[in-house]
């Protein structure tokens, strides 16, 4: 709960944010956490068409035209609104989608929650082994498909950007990734409104920086990729 109004007075500007009214805050966003779980579970037993028309989408002529394109697309997600709601309504859609996960330790349950994903029509990539992870995003891309990461989980120590005005650490997976394929790379996120009516909303393919320059590449990147989390 800390945690949570910690983040929550970074990113609202706690000059503007109450104490009370961030614990507010806190506990609708767990409500919203809880609530996406249950949509999240309810799609295992309903079908695509179901889904479809309980998940708005808006901007999927972006998805369409990145796709068109032949190298693939990396999804770039954030943890934000029902997240685990963006892989089930894209694959409902008709596109082949595959989400980049670092699993739990207990090998049992990671075992049952890639069943369920697969459920959905979604398919699972584990974070580890990493050159594993590499080979299997780089074999989706290459069949021109939709890989979601959400790298908006950052690390302390190495600061290489600027998130919400707080330096932070950025894997530079997903960016090495989008490079080295030449896939396009396309914000989404699923948000709540406040009729509890979901929507995946899909941007225009972010514009890579490509000068030549590997490491000036990714670092301007990570940049570009850090401020559409923001915008998200």
């Amino acid at each position: 709960r800390k945690l949570m109004e910690e983040n929550a007075s970074m990113a609202l500007n706690h000059e503007f944010l109450p104490v009370e009214r961030r614990k507010t805050v806190a506990r609708m966003a767990w409500r919203n956490f809880v609530q996406g779980l249950y949509e999240t579970a309810y799609t295992l037993y309903t079908s695509r068409d179901m889904i479809c028309a309980s998940v708005a989408i808006e901007g999927e002529e972006y998805l369409k035209q990145a796709l068109e394109k032949g190298k693939g697309v990396i999804a770039l997600g954030a943890h934000l609104g029902n997240f685990t709601m963006i892989g089930p309504r894209v694959a409902a859609a008709g596109y082949p989608f595959s989400i980049l996960v670092k699993h739990p330790s207990d090998q049992r349950l990671a075992r049952l929650l890639d069943g369920y994903r697969a459920k959905t029509g979604v398919k699972t990539i584990s974070a580890k082994p990493r050159r594993q992870a590499a080979r299997q995003i780089l074999g989706a891309l290459r069949r021109n498909e939709v890989v979601c990461v959400l790298p908006d989980v950052f690390k302390s120590g190495k600061v290489n950007t600027q998130f919400l005005g707080s330096a932070v650490y950025v894997r530079r997976g997903p960016v090495t990734l989008a490079l080295r394929a030449g896939a396009a790379v396309v914000p989404m996120c699923v948000t709540r409104d406040a009729e509890d009516r979901l929507t995946l909303r899909i941007s225009p393919e972010i514009d890579l920086v490509k000068t030549g320059d590997l490491q000036e590449d990714v670092t301007a990147n990570l940049t570009l990729f850090t401020h559409h989390l923001e915008d998200m």
